[in-house]
């Protein structure tokens, strides 16, 4: 196949167009790094853009949506609001349950126990503040928005 002049050089153009954002795209997803939350315990995205807790074998501790999270050389305690929630309403589709998940107040809390790679929860507000106390995580150790 004989390419013209001007073939060859629009193909090297779509070529360079292609390299560059590939090269920006790469920029970008190593722009998007969380904190190490230590003992192999990370924050990170899973398939749908939403945040999750992987461990060291890239197993989803704790799913999406990740809301509100605080660790320290023991403990990481995050804040959930699960999407499973939101599938039992009829007829609702993605649009719908967007908005809803937006707009829900809802969220339960999950204690890892870093060293015993223990994941306790979920809990409720309450429960989660008598299970904080029973395991002595400091008052300190408070949890802050993931969306900084």
């Amino acid at each position: 196949m004989i390419f013209t002049l001007k073939e060859q050089q629009q193909y090297q153009n779509r070529k360079k167009v292609y390299l560059l954002s590939m090269f920006l795209l790469l920029i970008l997803i190593g722009c998007a790094k969380f904190p190490d939350l230590g003992d192999g315990y990370r924050l990170d995205y899973d398939g749908r853009s939403e945040i999750c807790i992987l461990d060291t074998k890239n197993t989803i501790i704790i799913d999406s949506r990740i809301l509100d999270y605080a660790f320290n050389e023991n403990f990481i305690i995050v804040s959930q609001r699960p999407w499973d929630i939101f599938y039992s309403i009829p007829k609702a589709n993605y649009k719908i349950r967007r908005e809803l998940f937006k707009k829900s107040t809802f969220y339960q809390v999950y204690i890892i126990v870093k060293k015993k790679k223990l994941v306790l929860g979920p809990f409720n507000k309450e429960q989660y503040l008598l299970k904080k106390k029973e395991l002595g995580i400091p008052e300190e150790l408070k949890l802050s928005s993931i969306e900084k």
